[in-house]
């Protein structure tokens, strides 16, 4: 005779089990208020983080523009044997020219001919803008030819008058992409006529040893332009953004408060500016 094994299932049992499974699981409204949560707190985080994100690369680009400015002026120093602001006095816009052929791997943008420049002015590829969203206009207005290097557009003002410092050169740090505004992504360097470059707003250590000096100039600040020594919110504001490269050069907010591109920059303070 066979041996017959049999089973005996204890039903409380079973039914116990299922009843801890089904407790153990998220009821629709639960999983609701879950995604409801997340939804807020994705709304708080995502913009800031994206913020943070953008001011960095808006800083890494600056950095870039202005070693690549820094290592052109070096080598038109080697190449010709004279600053670029000393020729750009002596000879004009010849300098402009020569710089422009050193300037590797670069191209010229003549603006007046450019079908997208901006209606009524031959000045501008594209629209600049103010820290609160008005238009404004290129601070280099000298010429209507723009150097497009690495999708960074580089544009010269006047060439300075004999004894000062300058020309101003106005940098798009990320070119034609927006946001195209002063202080955020278009900044303003001077070439020295020592030699080299700085932010605009930069006080120039050597500026009393220059010939063309009047009383009001004697503060270790020369300027051929109407250049303003970095002053705050004074020369970095919606109205007045011309001295934001110092403060980007520095990262350091003009209100005093924090870093320009963490806190002025990724936290838009600048629109109250």
């Amino acid at each position: 005779m066979k041996n017959v094994t049999i089973i005996l299932i204890n039903t409380d049992i079973e039914s116990e089990f299922m009843t801890r499974k089904f407790k153990n699981a998220f009821t629709l409204a639960e999983v609701l208020i879950t995604l409801t949560i997340v939804g807020v707190v994705a709304s708080l985080t995502v913009p800031t983080l994206v913020a943070n994100t953008q001011a960095h690369e808006l800083k890494a680009a600056y950095n870039n523009a202005y070693a690549t400015l820094a290592n052109a002026e070096k080598t038109f120093q080697s190449e010709y044997g004279i600053s670029y602001s000393r020729c750009a006095a002596t000879y004009g816009n010849k300098c402009r020219e020569d710089w422009a052929k050193l300037f590797t791997s670069s191209t010229e943008v003549d603006v007046s001919t450019n079908a997208s420049a901006v209606a009524g002015t031959s000045k501008q590829l594209y629209q600049i803008r103010n820290f609160k969203g008005g238009n404004t206009s290129q601070h280099c207005d000298a010429s209507n030819r723009m150097l497009i290097k690495n999708q960074i557009i580089y544009s010269f003002d006047d060439n300075p008058a004999a004894g000062y410092n300058g020309p101003r050169m106005c940098v798009d740090i990320n070119g034609i992409k927006k946001p195209n505004i002063v202080g955020v992504d278009i900044f303003n360097f001077f070439f020295l006529r020592a030699g080299g470059l700085v932010p605009e707003g930069t006080e120039d250590p050597y500026s009393k040893t220059y010939d063309k000096m009047d009383s009001s100039q004697k503060i270790g600040f020369a300027w051929g332009a109407q250049t303003q020594k970095a002053n705050g919110i004074n020369t970095c504001s919606s109205s007045n953004p011309i001295a934001c490269s110092y403060y980007a050069a520095q990262n350091t907010s003009p209100t005093g408060k924090g870093t320009y591109w963490e806190d002025f920059i990724g936290k838009r303070m600048y629109v109250k500016y």
